[in-house]
């Protein structure tokens, strides 16, 4: 067995252990993290046909392409793609925030009191 052999073998048991950082501890913590995986997913959908559609502008032509199909190509795929798509991920993805923060607590408008604090100061005019 060679030396790398060795070294696998012994980091093997290693590997089966779920990584703490990718493992929610708490019900905010699985919120968060579902929440960053749907954007992750989200982000990859908006990248990709982006990428795509560079890669595809940077080929060469085989044949003429119609200005108004161009112009449809460009309208899709630069805006009504990523609009939609990113709607879609902020439009789920904030309602099940606001089950993370708390309300703020009822005061009675008996028990608030406003301290305010002030300096003025003056100004000379030297002209």
């Amino acid at each position: 067995m060679t030396a790398l052999g060795l070294v696998a073998a012994g980091a093997a048991p290693g590997w089966a252990a779920p990584a703490p950082a990718l493992d929610p501890a708490g019900r905010g913590a699985a919120l968060i993290a579902d929440l960053f995986w749907w954007l992750a997913v989200g982000s990859a959908a908006v990248w990709l046909p982006a990428v795509g559609f560079l890669l595809y502008c940077l080929w060469p032509p085989r044949r003429p392409v119609e200005p108004q199909v161009e112009k449809q190509i460009v309208a899709d795929g630069r805006v009504v793609l990523p609009t939609v798509l990113l709607a879609v991920l902020v439009g789920n993805a904030l309602p099940p925030l606001t089950g993370l923060v708390d309300a703020p607590p009822v005061v009675e408008a008996a028990d608030l009191r406003v301290r305010v604090s002030g300096e003025q100061s003056v100004v000379f005019d030297s002209a």
